[in-house]
């Protein structure tokens, strides 16, 4: 996990400018559902710090867009953008942290695994 504090932004910025960080942040926002007033905040922010770190995701359900951007194949996909590629010899090492809410239970419990 890394915890980043992006400074404000001026003049704003326009989705087509963000890096590659905050536009798979923006694409993972809006498949949620959430309003456009609530994304377009995304572009006051300054993400030039995110240039070396990527934005990998999971969303429940059927998702029949880029499947490349989604689960296990957005970590390959950021793996290789990052040029972090393994040669045969080398290992990577995977660190999940995992999310369960259960609202009919009102809890939620946090897992992280390393493999």
């Amino acid at each position: 996990m890394y915890i980043q504090d992006f400074p404000r932004l001026y003049p704003q910025q326009s989705r087509d400018d963000l890096p590659q960080f905050a536009g798979e942040m923006l694409y993972f926002l809006e498949s949620q559902g959430l309003p456009d007033h609530i994304l377009n905040k995304t572009c006051e922010y300054d993400f030039r710090k995110s240039v070396n770190i990527q934005f990998v995701h999971s969303m429940s359900g059927d998702h029949i867009g880029d499947v490349r951007r989604h689960g296990k194949n957005g970590l390959a996909s950021a793996i290789s953008r990052l040029n972090l590629t393994p040669s045969k010899e080398e290992t990577v090492q995977l660190c999940y942290v995992v999310r369960n809410s259960i609202p009919a239970h009102h809890q939620t419990s946090v897992i992280a695994m390393c493999f």
